[in-house]
């Protein structure tokens, strides 16, 4: 009985992100069982959904994003290493207020697990929405090869902010190298379910 449960928490929560319906398949209010449900991968939670609840707006979402994000151990990982573990568990929102929460929660955390990389999580901040913005301009395949960011590009995009004018501009650029070279994976599969299944069965 308990299964089935959880199991139409589960199903609820994908169709339909919300604090409830993860308490409701975790049994529980507190956002760190959430966050650790929700980094299960064995839950069979949409990463989309997670995506959408970790980049919501309301006070049981963010206690449960920054539950998250604190659980994850960034130590001596550069800031675009540390963005490929991140990303690993769940599916950026589209929103640009949703990615934005995101990428200052993770940025805050980044300078958390290492003091002194960057002069204020500003920075930090600044430069990992850069870096999404550049995975995104590097590896989308609709993007015209003669209007995706240049390495200059990118270091002037990234270093253009107070906060992060001072940054070493060789080291940003390292950091255009690694991710054009190699694509940041953003988790985009979603669970298999039986329809799943036979859709695409059914295609050649």
């Amino acid at each position: 009985k308990t299964k089935v449960t959880v199991e139409k928490a589960v199903e609820a929560f994908n169709a339909k992100p919300s604090p409830q319906a993860l308490a409701d398949a975790t049994r529980s209010n507190d956002p760190e069982q959430s966050a650790a449900f929700l980094r299960d991968s064995s839950s069979r939670l949409s990463p989309g959904a997670i995506g959408e609840l970790l980049g919501s707006p309301d006070a049981e979402s963010m206690a449960i994003m920054r539950a998250y994000v604190h659980g994850f151990d960034f130590t001596s990982l550069t800031i675009d290493d540390a963005l490929r573990v991140f990303l690993g568990g769940f599916k950026l929102p589209g929103e640009a207020q949703k990615i934005d929460r995101l990428m200052e929660a993770f940025a805050a955390r980044f300078c958390a697990c290492n003091h002194d990389v960057f002069p204020s999580t500003d920075a930090a901040y600044i430069l990992a929405f850069a870096i999404v913005m550049l995975n995104t301009d590097a590896h989308n395949p609709l993007t015209d090869a003669a209007l995706k960011m240049s390495e200059q590009d990118f270091v002037i995009m990234a270093t253009a902010a107070e906060a992060t004018n001072e940054l070493d501009a060789d080291a940003v650029a390292g950091i255009y190298a690694r991710v054009v070279a190699s694509e940041i994976k953003m988790h985009a599969a979603e669970p298999t379910t039986s329809a799943n299944n036979k859709s695409s069965a059914s295609k050649p």
